[in-house]
């Protein structure tokens, strides 16, 4: 089983949302931080990992949250896909460092979440449980 990642960013000063719109080369399409767990790491490790890779803030994994929701799909070229989520909490808007394998990123209010254009559902679901997991 192929093993993934997925972190949640949230403001709480701005109660906001981080999404990123990956290159038009991968699809262009948003989505929450993502990315393949190595063989060596944790889910814990990994997380931490690929939001500095794909954002440039750098969080101790002691201060990502496992918000015991995984995602478990087929995947054409990966096969069976487990992919573990994470909230990270921030009480400022941090300065990004977009990775080569994003264009943009917007920030959105928990209102709007519904209305954005996430490519795969599961990145809505894992949102959805992080807005439980914080009330």
């Amino acid at each position: 089983m192929h093993r993934k990642v997925q972190v949640i960013l949230y403001v709480e000063t701005t109660m906001q949302w981080l999404i990123l719109q990956v290159s038009p080369s991968r699809g262009g399409f948003w989505q929450n931080i993502t990315g393949s767990v190595e063989h060596h790491e944790s889910f814990l490790h990994a997380a931490s990992r690929e939001l500095f890779e794909e954002t440039g803030i750098h969080i101790p994994s002691n201060l990502l949250i496992d918000i015991c929701f995984t995602v478990y799909y087929d995947h054409p070229r990966l096969k069976q896909v487990q992919e573990r989520c994470f909230l990270v909490k921030l009480s400022d808007v941090p300065e990004l460092t977009l990775s080569e394998e994003h264009q943009d990123y917007k920030w959105i209010n928990t209102s709007d979440l519904t209305r954005q254009p996430f490519a795969f559902e599961s990145n809505l679901k894992a949102t959805m449980q992080a807005i439980k997991f914080l009330d």
